[in-house]
C-alpha cells in the first residue's frame, strides 16, 4: 500500500507541473485513483 501512496504523490508532482498542458490526461489519472481508492474499502 505505501508503494501505492508514493507514485500516487509523485503522479501528482508530475501532474501539478504539467497542469495546463494535460489537464484532460490528468483528470483522467485522477479518475483512475479514484476507482483505485474506492476498491480498496470494499
Amino acid at each position: 500500500m505505501n508503494n501505492l501512496d508514493y507514485r500516487i504523490k509523485s503522479h501528482e508532482c508530475v501532474f501539478l507541473s504539467l497542469n495546463r498542458k494535460n489537464a484532460f490526461h490528468r483528470l483522467f489519472i485522477y479518475v483512475l485513483i479514484f476507482v483505485i481508492i474506492r476498491n480498496r474499502d470494499k
